[in-house]
């Protein structure tokens, strides 16, 4: 398994696939990049090495010429690949694009399997925050992202997608084999503790990597509006722009948050049950943006996995799940106030929340939980490895 930009215990790289290839009998080791050099053996079992990204220049744009100069990164991956012999390489990112024929052209004649988690153009582009000609560079920089995907997959095996939108961009393009959607449901199933509502440490949750194009701004605005309510926000992620960092620390100074908006910057997966048990609300609100209309959260069922109702963005995916299976409400996400008002409306109606409790959790057992797709993974895999 190779992945650059998951790192190794990546909730769906890690703890479901690879763990779920363990347990079916498989030999596993993965490949990821980090800001070191090292390899070793998880707790689990899983030989690993982390390869260290070369990086040139801070501008992503830049740094991806240089690196077109010099593909060192890759280079190494191919390296550890090609000595690890593997009859099935699984890719996890755009980034080892490049290496796909090198790899199908290995002496074991290898199955190439590539997990496509994003739609490419929208998240390159469309998440881009710079403006002028630096967005006209981050546009080719997309562009050509997207056109090497679409052309350098006639060498994979099987296209895996994590959800429909992805699903449908690559189907339209008929000259793809073997396309299957592998959702990323939730594995938590059995980590559920049914902790009293009111006895619950955090009124809010909000799970997830923040940046500027998931909402920062908006999730201050909100933890701040709690606070005069007297309720508590979590966010539980990681924040990766420094500036915000430095905003996100100054705005809890100026407004005396300390004990209203807690931050978790980073927790493994693994242990990211003990927070959703201690929770009431879960916050799914991201801007409206091309980028995010297809995508499902994976946070969306592991809120209905734990009874948490959601109080999520009016548009896309998202709203259509939250609808659809009557598990929370759907705002404006522009509207701090709003959203505030959805949390409330939830907390002060028992039985709407538990009524989206219960539902959430029915939806879990019967239809959004991970055995059934890692079954549906595996059959892939076993096919695989009986082909000609």
């Amino acid at each position: 398994m190779i992945a650059d930009g998951h790192g190794l215990y990546d909730d769906r790289l890690y703890w479901k696939e690879a763990l779920s290839f363990v347990r079916a009998g498989y030999e596993v080791s993965i490949i990821v990049t980090g800001t070191h050099d090292e390899q070793g053996v998880t707790d689990e079992g899983i030989p690993y090495h982390i390869v260290k990204i070369e990086r040139y220049f801070k501008q992503k744009v830049l740094n991806f010429i240089a690196q077109r100069i010099r593909h060192k990164t890759n280079h190494k991956i191919l390296n550890i690949a090609r000595r690890e012999q593997a009859d099935i390489y699984n890719l996890h990112d755009y980034q080892q694009l490049p290496i796909v024929k090198q790899l199908k052209e290995l002496p074991q004649q290898p199955k190439l399997v590539y997990d496509a988690r994003i739609p490419l153009f929208d998240n390159l582009y469309h998440l881009s925050q710079v403006r002028g000609i630096k967005k006209t560079l981050v546009k080719l920089h997309a562009l050509y992202w997207q056109r090497l995907e679409y052309r350098i997959v006639k060498y994979i095996d099987v296209i895996i997608t994590v959800d429909d939108g992805v699903y449908n961009s690559f189907k339209a393009r008929s000259q793809y084999n073997r396309l299957e959607v592998v959702y990323n449901y939730t594995s938590l199933m059995k980590d559920r503790a049914f902790i009293p509502v009111e006895q619950r440490a955090y009124d809010v949750i909000h799970c997830g990597g923040i940046t500027k194009a998931r909402g920062f701004y908006m999730l201050l605005e909100v933890g701040k509006l709690l606070a005069q309510e007297g309720k508590k926000l979590l966010l539980l992620g990681k924040i990766f722009e420094p500036e915000l960092n430095r905003d996100f620390n100054r705005f809890i100074r100026e407004h005396a948050l300390e004990d209203y908006i807690i931050r978790k910057d980073h927790v493994r997966f693994d242990r990211v049950s003990d927070y959703y048990n201690n929770s009431k609300i879960g916050l799914n609100i991201m801007p409206y943006n091309k980028a995010h209309e297809h995508i499902i959260q994976i946070k969306l069922f592991e809120f209905m996995n734990f009874g948490i109702p959601i109080v999520t963005s009016n548009y896309g995916e998202m709203q259509a799940y939250v609808r659809g299976n009557e598990v929370g409400l759907t705002v404006d996400p522009k509207d701090a106030r709003a959203v505030v008002e959805a949390v409330k409306e939830l907390l002060n109606d028992k039985q709407l929340y538990e009524s989206c409790s219960r539902h959430g959790i029915a939806a879990v057992d019967n239809k959004y939980h991970w055995s059934l797709m890692e079954e549906k993974l595996l059959n892939i895999y076993e096919g695989l490895y009986t082909e000609d």
